[in-house]
């Protein structure tokens, strides 16, 4: 995926018990942050419905390297589709919504933005949450990755949510491993052990 810039911290995060299915594909083990400085991302996780009441979503997000910028205060779009597999092909959507960034640094703080939705995935065998953030400052890394590799990752290079239909499997793009983000999040949502904080290195995908 070009124009992909990577940004890595360390820490270590354990998530608490949902008092519903925790919807959870990463590992929790820290990997980088994403982004398409001066550009937009979209990127999503495909999980398999086993609970059909889906009362949040939560995005882990990165940091904004632009000088003293910030994600923090950032609008992001979300939107929640329903599917009868793990590919982003004949989606429904069930919500959509604008969120503005609470945390970043996610590697580092170990703070997740949770989302309240409340949506029904009865019929759907499988789901997908989608985030979407147009960068306007430039050395955002907005999406948070952690070490795992499910094949349950996508991404586009767009700030539409619905535009992940044409996206790719992220391992597609050379960059293997989960995003951070999950579904049925118990508040006030991860425990986190830190660990290292701080930037660790960036690199650019041609």
């Amino acid at each position: 995926m070009k124009n992909l810039i990577f940004a890595s911290t360390a820490a270590l995060c354990i998530a608490g018990l949902a008092a519903g299915d925790l919807y959870q594909i990463d590992n929790d083990e820290p990997l980088t942050n994403i982004g398409v400085p001066g550009g937009s991302i979209t990127w999503a996780n495909a999980f398999e419905t086993t609970d059909t009441n889906l009362e949040n979503i939560a995005f882990g997000f990165g940091i904004q390297q632009a000088g003293t910028g910030t994600l923090v205060g950032e609008e992001m779009l979300w939107e929640v589709f329903g599917a009868q597999g793990d590919t982003p092909s004949f989606l429904q959507s069930l919500a959509a919504g604008s969120h503005i960034i609470e945390n970043e640094n996610f590697w580092g703080e170990g703070n997740l933005d949770v989302i309240s939705v409340d949506v029904d995935l009865t019929g759907y065998s499988w789901f997908f949450i989608v985030g979407s953030y147009t960068d306007t400052q430039g050395g955002g890394f907005v999406a948070a990755q952690a070490t795992n590799v499910t094949l349950q990752s996508w991404a586009a290079i767009s700030g539409n949510p619905a535009d992940i239909s044409g996206g790719s499997r992220i391992d597609d793009f050379g960059l293997p491993g989960t995003w951070v983000i999950r579904g049925n999040v118990p508040a006030p949502g991860a425990i986190c052990l830190l660990g290292l904080a701080g930037l660790a290195g960036r690199r650019r995908r041609g």
